[in-house]
């Protein structure tokens, strides 16, 4: 589909999308892959809100965002299996 048709055509076959009501990310590895990475979106206490259920305002960690375009720039999610647990 449209997801995976765009990081066909314009990288590396690898692409990362938010998912904003489970607050979470999804990277596409290509060739049907996928890995369940984690939220961005923290609460003011640095906890995750899976599911938005406590209603909490979520706010975007930097330091997570910087470890996510720097794994997607060098590729990092095809060969470092434990970045697909950070």
């Amino acid at each position: 589909g449209s997801l995976t048709a765009h990081p066909r055509r314009c990288s590396l076959n690898c692409g990362a999308y938010i998912l904003i009501h489970e607050t979470t990310t999804i990277v596409l590895l290509g060739e049907g892959r996928l890995c369940k990475w984690g939220p961005l979106f923290l609460d003011k206490f640095g906890e995750p809100d899976l599911g938005m259920r406590r209603g909490q305002t979520m706010l975007l960690n930097e330091r997570r965002q910087q470890l996510l375009e720097e794994l997607l720039a060098c590729a990092g999610f095809l060969g470092d299996s434990q970045s697909l647990n950070e």
